[in-house]
């Protein structure tokens, strides 16, 4: 016992420090092979993709005079609709613009049962997809997706302000906010070459003058932040469908 007690002891601290040097080698291949393929992947081709998207707008009829269109506007926006009009003759008058079908279907109801005449009509903002950049491929993958964030945020704020649950004046300075971040990403993506970095220059400075106005609203704050929300949807959706079609035409 007194000669075999050194040699279960030795033999014990022996296989704990190859156990363990085993396992630090192991991690340190892995975390080599990990940061290998993450910067193969950044420097190889592929394709970075924004899905398409649809937006539900509660339209309150369509006008061919731009006079009657814009009565119509005022009207709206006196119920506390956003009374924006889309399209050009005929002029489509909007109450509302939502993320979600539902949504939208169940104020139009509402709407109706009240006694006033409205529909439903969507717009899709189209798919992109284009070849990943060889440099700054991560901030081109982010911003590919971030005008549709920015307007779930701003619907966020929207339906937060109409509850009341956001006071107005919070609710303006995340307007403001969004307004300085949407300058800001496009300064970013003016370091992107090519289409992709004048498309989301572009689509973010549109984005960033309505959120800019909509801050600097001084009264019936709700309605101008629905107002802010069609204007959102259909810039995202007329500059990313021109996008689009550039795409294809360079194919």
């Amino acid at each position: 016992m007194q000669e075999s007690e050194p040699y279960f002891i030795s033999r014990k601290r022996t296989v704990r420090r190859v156990y363990w040097g085993r396992i630090i080698v192991v991690l340190v291949v892995a975390a080599l092979l990990v940061m290998g393929g993450v910067f193969w992947f950044s420097r190889t081709a592929g394709k970075i993709s924004a899905p398409a998207r649809e937006y539900w707008f509660v339209s309150m009829g369509e006008y061919a005079d731009l006079g009657q269109a814009s009565a119509r506007a005022a009207t709206v926006a006196e119920i506390g609709g956003a009374g924006y009009l889309y399209g050009n003759a005929p002029y489509t008058v909007s109450a509302a613009c939502y993320k979600d079908k539902e949504d939208a279907r169940k104020v139009s109801d509402r709407m109706n049962e009240e006694g006033e005449t409205s529909s439903l009509f969507s717009l899709r903002c189209a798919s992109v997809s284009v070849r990943k950049p060889k440099e700054n491929a991560a901030l081109a993958k982010k911003m590919l997706v971030r005008p549709a964030g920015l307007f779930d945020e701003l619907y966020d704020i929207s339906v937060r302000t109409e509850t009341k649950e956001l006071s107005e004046t919070a609710a303006l300075y995340a307007a403001l906010k969004m307004s300085v971040a949407c300058g800001e990403y496009a300064q970013d993506c003016g370091e992107l070459e090519g289409v992709t970095g004048e498309y989301l220059v572009s689509l973010f400075l549109a984005l960033s003058s309505t959120l800019d106005t909509l801050a600097r609203s001084t009264e019936k704050v709700p309605q101008a932040f629905k107002y802010a929300l069609c204007e959102s949807a259909v810039k995202i959706c007329t500059v990313t469908e021109s996008f689009a079609d550039r795409l294809k035409n360079e194919k």
